[in-house]
């Protein structure tokens, strides 16, 4: 009986593993990377090395990364064709907190009729990217030294009138591919 509990639960921690791996939302531009990739291989062959009781445990995980934490807020400051929105994230990977301050900068391109959007995530870019200012995707990308974990900038209620542009800025942690935290940081009018 024992066995079978093991069994049972080691495959309810594998298959959630796997499943949250490949729920990327395709509008949005994230894939994992290659040492993302290694670390679920990994994973899983740390899993199948555990005790039942151990793999019980996993389980939970999976509870908390169907539920959204309390959205935060931010703040947002225009100069220019420039807006700067920052915030903090606060969220769990497996058993590890993970604290992270971030800045989203969105310049405003009128000749192209888009943004460049840059997120800076302590201290370092790792978005710098070009996008449409009409519907843009959600941009994502892996965090320095946080492994299975990305953070993606989200634009929304995008209007440009006149030579009046607005516009909202969210950053979403996700954990396996989902996502885990919402973080408002604001509106802005350049």
């Amino acid at each position: 009986m024992r066995a079978f509990v093991t069994f049972l639960c080691l495959a309810t921690a594998v298959a959630t593993v796997a499943s949250f791996a490949i729920m990327q939302n395709p509008d949005e531009r994230a894939l994992l990377t290659d040492d993302d990739q290694e670390m679920l291989e990994l994973l899983e062959i740390d899993l199948a090395k555990k005790a039942a009781h151990d793999l019980a445990q996993l389980q939970t995980v999976d509870q908390a990364l169907e539920k959204r934490a309390p959205s935060g807020t931010g703040s947002c400051s225009v100069n220019g064709y420039t807006s700067e929105c920052c915030g903090s994230l606060s969220f769990k990977v497996l058993w590890e907190q993970v604290n992270l301050d971030a800045c989203v900068l969105g310049e405003v391109l009128p000749d192209e009729y888009g943004i460049r959007v840059r997120l800076n995530v302590l201290g370092q870019t790792i978005i710098d990217e070009t996008v449409s200012a009409h519907n843009p995707p959600a941009l994502c990308s892996s965090v320095p030294g946080v492994k299975l974990a990305s953070v993606c900038v989200d634009l929304s209620d995008l209007e440009w009138e006149n030579n009046n542009f607005s516009g909202c800025v969210a950053l979403l942690a996700k954990v396996f591919g989902a996502t885990v935290l919402n973080v408002d940081l604001g509106c802005y009018s350049i």
